[in-house]
């Protein structure tokens, strides 16, 4: 199946793309979604955590993504 990503921050500039169609497995995981997205740009893989949001809402690592589903790439959010 095909799954629209869009990156944020960092990781926009990292994959030089506002979003992309990634071809994933049936049933694919978050950590597994986020595994290949990680093979695919060692940059992002650097990064210890990534925050993943699918349908505008930060998704345990367990759920399982869906054909129409929006997931979304974040890199950690610091400030002070």
């Amino acid at each position: 199946m095909r799954i629209k990503v869009t990156y944020y921050g960092q990781f926009r500039d990292i994959t030089g793309l506002n979003e992309e169609e990634i071809e994933a497995k049936v049933g694919i995981t978050v950590v597994e979604l986020r595994d290949q997205v990680r093979e695919k740009y060692p940059r992002i893989a650097e990064k210890r955590e990534i925050l993943v949001a699918i349908n505008n809402s930060f998704a345990p690592l367990e759920t399982v993504v869906k054909q129409d589903d929006k997931v979304a790439f974040f890199p950690p959010v610091s400030g002070g």
